[in-house]
């Protein structure tokens, strides 16, 4: 059959898939065992590019793709200059890329693999694919098939890999699990034999995107690097050595510990030092953990009161242990199952007026989201409400411990628009207590959503994030403006033309103010500016 022929069959929604499964196997022979005259490669690359788009039939993708792999080949032979290649081959990317997210494996492996072929004529656009639109996309099976075709690119072609590094470290906090394991794999292949300068660099990276501690270390231990430590703030310091004793997660990872209360957050401040000896509690079965759940249960019905107090605050000092022992790991369904079946409970512990009790459910809650991370997700919108409204209380510790608690949630948990909901809903709050937590909290949303801005702006994260600052900018409290510059210029950084038109709908005074914000990277040279203007401006009496 001749190519134009195969064109006009692939075109027809009635054929069936055999048909033009044989059509195209017999110009593939016919490419594979003899020259091809150069006018008809227009075509081919047509038939390619509607046989690999084809969804009814995988065998008819696959086969496209060998056939591509071949033609290349024939082409490379006749045309040296590569010339017809780089014409025509162009029109298989918009295809290809698309593939790439393919449920099925072997469609996916296919299209990484005439990327591969098409690499030597096209680097740029092909690193563009990858990069941009595959790693840095939204779906979840074309960032793997991306991360796993740098991987293999760097094993078999040698191809630097450091233009790739940003976007798959992004994907170490991807809303996604089997992504965030999927770059975890691939980093730690990239770099296990690369120069200590790179893991340096790799350092630098997981610090830039907010990387959660328990990730950076796994990765870097896995590279015998050390951990980066993260800045504390004085508080921190002073307290490090009882924070540590109380936040300390898995086996082997005490030493994260300590870092834990900053968590890449400015505004994070550690909880009060504990006091309980805090000993890992580790389980043999998993019908053990869950008859220690169910034990838990009685006491956390009803009010609380004299008789069940005690038992309220060793269930969740039990709970507390437990995560610091084996069970999340080697029996993680059932302990996030126990997790779940005494929620209810331990907010009720949380929100005890016994300063001590509510102390430790708190701290509890704080270290399930450092601990768990994303696995906490189906939890979190129970817990922000909770917290949230615990911030804006009128005694200061429940209150610290309300604001404490939202920085862990909101530093460690999958983002969700509905975070953004509730800050909003927080900054527009009759309390002014309330108020004021909301711009370290929008800081570190903004921070982590920089590496995500396409989700964060087609969710309507970004649209209530300008609200929220937009209100915050303009509120009647002085300490809620003066956090909110803050989180401006924090916004600034990675949406500059939104932040620009905030800037332009603020009057003279809120203008100036901002402006001379010690956070705005231009506030010296701005202070300058209104100076020299003053001195101008002042009258001469000599």
């Amino acid at each position: 059959m001749d190519p134009q022929s195969l064109l006009a069959l692939l075109k027809k929604p009635a054929a069936s898939s055999g048909d033009k499964l044989n059509a195209l196997a017999e110009i593939k022979s016919s490419i594979k065992h003899s020259n091809l005259r150069l006018q008809e490669a227009p075509v081919i690359f047509d038939c390619i590019r509607l046989a690999v788009a084809q969804q009814t039939s995988s065998s008819l993708a696959l086969s496209a793709v060998s056939t591509l792999g071949h033609l290349i080949k024939r082409l490379k032979i006749q045309d040296a200059s590569g010339r017809t290649i780089e014409q025509l081959a162009p029109r298989l990317f918009p295809v290809l890329q698309e593939r790439l997210g393919d449920l099925k494996e072997p469609i996916r492996t296919a299209a990484s693999q005439a990327l591969t072929d098409l690499y030597p004529y096209f680097p740029q656009d092909v690193e563009h694919i990858i990069r941009e639109e595959a790693i840095s996309g939204h779906h979840t099976r074309a960032k793997e098939t991306g991360m796993q075709w740098v991987v293999r690119m760097h094993k078999e072609e040698a191809m630097p890999f450091k233009s790739y590094v940003s976007p798959m470290v992004a994907r170490l906090e991807d809303a996604d699990g089997t992504v965030r394991e999927a770059a975890k794999a691939a980093i730690i292949e990239l770099f296990s034999n690369a120069p200590d300068r790179a893991k340096t660099d790799l350092k630098k990276q997981l610090k830039a995107h907010s990387v959660r501690l328990s990730i950076e270390s796994q990765i870097l231990s896995h590279l015998g690097a050390s951990t980066t430590s993260r800045p504390q703030t004085a508080n921190a310091q002073e307290h490090q050595e009882d924070f540590g004793a109380s936040t300390r997660s898995l086996p082997g990872m005490d030493h994260l510990a300590q870092f834990a209360d900053s968590l890449n957050s400015e505004a994070a401040q550690p909880p009060p030092p504990e006091t309980v000896p805090m000993d890992p509690l580790y389980v043999h079965s998993q019908r053990e953990l869950d008859d220690m759940f169910r034990d838990m249960l009685p006491c956390f019905e009803g009010k609380e009161d004299e008789h069940n107090w005690t038992l309220r605050d060793k269930s969740a000092m039990k709970v507390r242990r437990l995560l610091k022992g084996n069970a999340p790991n080697e029996h993680h369904h059932a302990f996030m199952a126990g997790i779940k079946s005494v929620m209810d409970g331990l907010l009720k512990v949380a929100n005890s007026l016994r300063t001590t009790m509510a102390t430790n459910g708190s701290q509890l809650v704080q270290e399930l989201a450092r601990t768990l991370g994303p696995a906490l997700d189906g939890q979190v919108e129970q817990l922000l409400q909770n917290f949230i409204k615990m911030s804006a209380v009128t005694k200061p510790i429940a209150a610290q411990h309300g604001r404490t608690t939202c920085d862990a949630i909101f530093q460690n948990c999958s983002y969700h628009t509905r975070m953004m909901q509730h800050l909003w809903n927080a900054a527009q709050d009759k309390n002014a207590s309330a108020r004021q937590c909301v711009p370290e909290w929008l800081k570190i949303i903004l921070k982590r959503q920089a590496g995500y801005k396409q989700h964060f702006e087609s969710s309507g994260g970004l649209e209530l994030a300008e609200k929220t600052i937009r209100k915050g900018l303009d509120d009647a409290k002085p300490t809620v403006k003066e956090g909110m510059r803050t989180a401006y210029w924090t916004f600034a950084r990675t949406w500059p033309d939104r932040a620009d038109r905030i800037m332009g709908s603020l009057d003279e005074k809120s203008k100036t103010a901002l402006q001379k914000d010690s956070n705005n990277p231009n506030a010296s040279l701005h202070a300058s500016t209104i100076g020299a203007a003053a001195s101008t401006s002042r009258p001469n009496n000599s």
